[in-house]
């Protein structure tokens, strides 16, 4: 069965040979002028076939030029963007993407705070895609959406870097700390950080559970989707962690506190059964029913449970602040109720 993509006979293979010459053209240029040692791998990674998916030895071979300095690294980062910035091609659009993922998820610190980006600093922001289109050809137009998307994906994904630190999505062994360590780090946290961490993890969870079903047999978009459902692992797991401290620290709450945190979980909740779906319930669903209990004992439980509601709270967590405030010991020596 020919793909949806490659309708129209003749045109799509004519299509795909302009796009091999203007890869090669510019891979040529790249060569004999060389503006940065950068440009010709990056090129060879982000070809215009729409069909051939993003060339992780040639990525890999960007992350080990960009690490020895900063300004390396800065470097690297401006041509990723300005051939995201100049392209049209969705194809190309959707692999400089990814190329940015593969750097997020695998780049050294400096690399890191590089792809920390910009607009904080008055920058421009090139993951701003909302209005991609590619409409040389339907499969042109379906990856345009991929493009969209993915870039709303990965803006979400660098704020809850900066939430969580730069290490939280990278899987390299040296900078991803082990479970027990990060239980350890997150018990000292003080509680409006806490509620900072989790807000922003629900948000990264809400954008993954938008990720489109179009394309899913296209290499490029087969990448990409493993590279997002293995990030949504590791959200899964630290959502997990936090929710576990929450739960340890319900009597140190304050009834503001106990507001923000309902509301964050409400949003987990939502989007826990399209997330499930994803992982084919991957060791998920236990974490969804911690988030439904953990909700019930802060304020916002379901139906039937015999207390009287106002906006979805219940009286006795109305006028129960009193009791919600932490006493000022408890508070500054030990955010975690484990500790007392």
């Amino acid at each position: 069965m020919r793909h949806k993509g490659e309708r129209g006979g003749g045109g799509g293979g004519l299509r795909e040979l302009v796009g091999a010459i203007k890869d090669k053209a510019s891979q040529t240029r790249a060569t004999f002028q060389p503006p940065s040692p950068y440009q010709l791998p990056l090129l060879r990674s982000t070809t215009h076939s729409p069909t051939a998916p993003p060339s992780l030895r040639h990525l890999s071979y960007l992350l080990t030029l960009s690490n020895s300095s900063r300004s390396s690294a800065s470097s690297l980062v401006s041509s990723l963007m300005d051939r995201l910035r100049h392209t049209r091609s969705s194809p190309v659009a959707l692999k400089c993407l990814f190329s940015f993922h593969f750097f997020l998820r695998h780049g050294p610190f400096i690399l890191l705070d590089q792809l920390s980006f910009l607009p904080l600093l008055g920058g421009r922001n090139y993951l701003n895609l909302s209005s991609f289109r590619d409409s040389t050809s339907p499969l042109s137009w379906d990856l345009s959406a991929w493009v969209r998307w993915y870039a709303s994906y990965l803006e979400r994904a660098v704020s809850s870097c900066r939430a969580l630190g730069h290490h939280f999505l990278n899987s390299s062994s040296e900078s991803t700390p082990s479970p027990l360590n990060d239980e350890s780090k997150v018990s000292s946290f003080a509680n409006h950080d806490l509620l900072l961490e989790i807000e922003s993890l629900a948000g990264l969870i809400e954008e993954t559970s938008r990720i489109l079903e179009s394309c899913l047999d296209n290499p490029i978009v087969q990448a990409v989707k493993e590279y997002v459902m293995d990030d949504c692992t590791r959200v899964i797991r630290a959502v997990s962690i936090r929710i576990n401290e929450f739960g340890e620290r319900i009597e140190l709450l304050s009834f503001a506190d106990s507001v923000e945190l309902v509301c964050s979980l409400r949003r987990l909740e939502a989007c826990g059964g399209r997330v499930e779906e994803m992982l084919d319930g991957e060791g998920s669903s236990r974490v969804w029913d911690s988030i439904r209990v953990l909700r019930g004992k802060v304020g916002g439980g379901g139906e039937g449970d015999g207390e009287s509601r106002n906006g979805g709270w219940s009286e006795s967590a109305r006028f129960d602040v009193g009791r919600r405030l932490p006493r000022l010991s408890d508070s500054v020596l030990f955010p975690s109720g484990r500790w007392l």
